[in-house]
């Protein structure tokens, strides 16, 4: 039966529905990890972070990270900001309770990264800049909508979104990718449902419209959008 890439796709992921124990959480998000790292993943936001760094200010620059997961992309941005000799202050937050002793456990202590757990609807935070990587295509479009508009309440100086482009190929690609990584049967399964669950340039645009906020949309290799706004 043939896929209809013109929508999103309603198919839940496994990972949706929870992971049996946090020793399956923690590999599973290691595997994430890799295969964020092998496909690049990583690129655009580092990228984006990188041109706003560094920018005249007496005192440390503020990142939060939604959805960080495991932490590695923070732990990567600690990174840059290190070689840019930037002081940042970098804090993470995720929905899943697990995200925060997992990702604890993963960081070196002088990185001195604060990992929380909350939806960032309920919590009062702020910070220079936000990002969000492969996390919006779990939201439906009401959520992303709502999101939008929560970033540009909370974010002082910017704001940046990273996730999957949905296409046949990509699907095809992320399908065959994961046949060959050594990687648990979930990633297998959820790798090309959340290409089927994300994005076109269209839908960005019509998202942004619904969210009356003007943001900058680019498609960057292989198969990723970002969208950006910066003040």
């Amino acid at each position: 039966m043939s896929r209809d890439f013109s929508q999103r796709s309603n198919e839940q992921e496994i990972m949706d529905g929870g992971i049996g124990s946090f020793e399956l959480f923690d590999e599973s998000l290691k595997q994430i990890e890799a295969v964020n790292r092998l496909t690049l993943g990583y690129r655009p936001v580092l990228s984006w972070v990188d041109r706003q760094l560094p920018f005249p200010k007496p005192r440390p620059v503020t990142i939060l990270d939604v959805g960080c997961g495991r932490g590695d992309l923070l732990r990567r941005i600690w990174s840059l900001a290190r070689k840019k000799n930037v002081t940042v202050r970098l804090t993470g937050v995720d929905i899943d309770s697990w995200s925060a002793p997992a990702a604890r456990q993963a960081t070196p202590e002088y990185m001195g990264i604060d990992y929380r757990i909350g939806n960032v609807f309920d919590m009062d935070i702020e910070a220079d800049f936000i990002v969000c990587s492969h996390v919006t295509h779990h939201m439906k479009n009401d959520e992303l909508v709502a999101f939008i508009r929560w970033l540009g309440a909370h974010a002082r100086r910017g704001w940046f979104i990273s996730d999957l482009h949905r296409h046949p190929i990509s699907f095809l690609l992320a399908k065959m990718f994961l046949f060959l990584m050594p990687v648990n049967r979930m990633i297998r399964n959820d790798g090309p449902v959340s290409v089927a669950r994300a994005f076109t340039a269209e839908d960005w645009r019509e998202t942004l419209k619904q969210a009356g906020v003007p943001a900058q949309i680019h498609w960057h290799f292989p198969f990723r959008y970002g969208v950006a706004r910066c003040e």
